[in-house]
């Protein structure tokens, strides 16, 4: 009894992490399973004569082989506040515990170097552990329901090939399912609800598979350390505070998870080849999906919206971002910082309140076919070095409106853009073609003295050598002049359009596929100047 105590001391001053994977199970009799009708004392079995002498005696059905498995059923134990409500070790015998309700005792069902067993819709109430299995494997649990245990509503330890299957986890104290030093799991389509420190808990959990398990209103929903080659897919967490949390746990795989209102979204830390791949995540206060201090990551088809950040990368290197899309979210669309070797690939970024897509104390950063519009900044770079940019696009469609007075002169619409290889601009009217050149890197400028009263939508469209383009939009209103042969020079009006690229990024001249040294800040200046003569 050492152990269990050590444990419990365990469970409640740490809060662990990790997960593991598998299967296997007697006789699947769930379908054949009566209600609770017959009242019995705490049930203790301690080896197989002994399981086969009770068995005997209490008339239970099958004879402990793989096919035909002692069945146990159909009671209610009150354990009176005893120390387990069934306790079953040493044995390698087949067995089933099926409908069987158990209340008031420290342990609910405890499973003691025990194998081969199905534990199928039990229910266990106010207890310290709903169910322990401790070196017991090749079991599955189905169908039960926990409801207030006060250290865990299912702990797992030093167990193998486990495999928990449509429970619920109702109101636990600390932790709803508790995995320690354990592997080859599978825990899926589980329920656990309430106020839980942690919802899963898998601390040194290899080969765990986690699927459409739902997790809602724990201080932690999912979190997992030391469990490489797992797989988390198809969960839902809601609600909670850090949502689903990965650490030192590589060679993983977090596929359509749906991450949503709460504190934190997913965080994968000092965890290496790992693929997260096709998740949602929105309306997590502090952010969607953060990676951090790892190596050779894919992020692959994403969406993360209205949080604070989108996705952020710190500190990790050989990282692929491709097809994610960020939109609305209240910082910064997609992030990487200080970090090496990152590759961004057909990336979306849209409507975020400060900047779309950003790189900050970052080297060899390479964009291809990205697109960010409509954000405060569509693109920062700051002190990175060996960025290349190809065929990527910056939009504003959010249109700022000028004003100036038909039949004046000295009108301009200006820009200044740096740029290593300048190419091309155009500007449209009302989606007609209306003016077109080559820019050169520094200032530029167009006139717009002939434009007559009405209402103009002017896009400017900027391109370089690397087939990246930049759009800014922008309404031309044009009043009637009654008084054109009175010009009189006036003050000039300037207005800004918000930075693309800062210029504090730092490339490389001649590095193929770069916007050299500054490309990278955009200012529009419309002045107007009246004179009169």
């Amino acid at each position: 009894m050492k152990k269990l105590f050590s444990v419990l001391v365990f469970l409640l001053l740490v809060l662990g992490v990790v997960p593991s994977f598998s299967v296997v199970s007697p006789t699947d009799i769930s379908s054949s399973i009566l209600p609770s009708t017959k009242q019995s004392a705490p049930i203790s079995i301690n080896g197989n004569t002994d399981f086969t002498n009770q068995a005997k005696l209490n008339g239970w059905r099958g004879n402990g082989s793989g096919s035909n498995p002692f069945i146990i059923e159909n009671l209610l134990i009150n354990g009176n506040e005893s120390l387990f409500g069934v306790i079953i070790q040493n044995t390698n015998l087949s067995f089933v515990l099926a409908n069987i309700t158990v209340i008031n005792c420290e342990y609910g069902i405890y499973l003691w170097k025990s194998k081969n067993f199905l534990l199928s819709s039990n229910s266990v109430s106010y207890t310290r552990i709903g169910v322990y299995l401790w070196k017991s494997n090749d079991g599955t649990l189905k169908n039960n329901t926990v409801t207030g245990s006060n250290i865990a509503g299912v702990l797992i330890e030093l167990s193998y090939g486990i495999t928990l299957s449509n429970n619920s986890i109702i109101d636990a104290s600390n932790v709803g399912f508790y995995v320690m030093n354990s592997g080859d799991l599978q825990i899926s389509g589980n329920k656990i609800y309430g106020y839980p420190g942690v919802g899963i808990l898998i601390n040194s959990g290899p080969n765990t598979m986690l699927l459409n398990n739902t997790v809602s209103g724990s201080r932690n929903g999912i979190q997992m350390g030391g469990s490489p080659n797992s797989v988390i897919k198809r969960n839902t967490l809601f609600n909670n505070g850090n949502s689903l949390s990965l650490s030192s746990s590589s060679n993983s795989t977090l596929q359509d998870n749906v991450i949503y209102s709460n504190t934190v979204g997913i965080v994968v830390s000092d965890s290496n080849n790992n693929k997260i791949v096709n998740n949602t995540a929105f309306s997590n206060i502090r952010g969607g999906i953060a990676l951090i201090r790892s190596i050779n990551s894919t992020f692959a088809g994403n969406k993360v919206s209205l949080n604070s950040d989108g996705i952020s990368i710190t500190d990790s290197s050989e990282i692929l971002l491709v097809n994610n899309t960020a939109t609305n979210n209240s910082k910064t669309g997609i992030s990487v910082i200080s970090s090496t070797s990152s590759t961004f690939i057909n990336n979306t970024a849209t409507n975020n309140s400060k900047t779309g897509i950003s790189v900050i104390s970052s080297t060899s950063s390479t964009f291809i076919n990205n697109t960010a519009f409509d954000n405060s900044q569509q693109y920062y770079l700051s002190g990175s070095t060996f960025v290349k940019l190809r065929k990527n696009v910056a939009q504003s469609t959010k249109v700022k409106q000028f004003t100036m007075k038909e039949k004046t002169f000295g009108n301009t619409l200006n820009w200044t853009i740096y740029d290593d290889r300048p190419r091309s601009y155009f500007v449209y009217n009302n989606s007609n073609l209306y003016l077109s050149g080559t820019w050169v890197s520094g200032l530029n400028s167009v006139n717009l003295d002939n434009f007559t009263k009405g209402t103009y939508n002017l896009t400017v469209v900027f391109k370089n050598g690397y087939g990246d383009v930049i759009k800014y939009m922008t309404w031309l209103n044009v009043l009637f002049n009654p008084h054109p042969e009175n010009r009189t020079t006036t003050a000039s009006k300037s207005t800004s359009i918000p930075t693309i690229f800062p210029t504090s990024s730092v490339t490389t001249p001649g590095f193929l596929g770069v916007f050299a040294l500054t490309f990278l800040i955009i200012l529009v200046v419309f002045r107007r100047r009246i004179k009169r003569q």
